[in-house]
């Protein structure tokens, strides 16, 4: 961290890593939102692999302060003993080809 800080002269955030399952949960809508299929992320082997994995039940109630403009995604970490992290909100997810977790959601 020394090193970081030292080379671009600017504090470093640092951040414990959380050891099990990522998983993306796209948003769609600005009143009542649409969850689309949850998608979680492979980090095995090969490059980052994707795989649908299940539906969510229900729209969470107040889970971005934030507010939507149409779409967001939702990246969380599950660890081992099943306790959810959010990673990061993003309130402008790409909904492009390159935007893999909408195009995968979506079918």
């Amino acid at each position: 961290m020394e090193t970081i800080v030292t080379r671009y002269q600017q504090d470093a955030l640092v951040e414990e890593y959380i050891d099990g399952r990522e998983v993306t949960v796209a948003l769609l809508g600005n009143g009542e939102l649409e969850v689309l299929p949850i998608v979680e992320r492979d980090f095995g082997d090969r490059e980052n692999r994707l795989c649908t994995s299940w539906e969510a039940s229900a729209a969470p109630k107040n889970i971005c302060p934030a507010q939507l403009d149409s779409s967001a995604r939702v990246d969380i970490r599950i660890d081992r003993s099943g306790q959810p992290f959010v990673l990061e909100i993003n309130a402008n997810p790409g909904l492009g080809k390159s935007g893999h977790v909408f195009a995968r959601s979506a079918r």
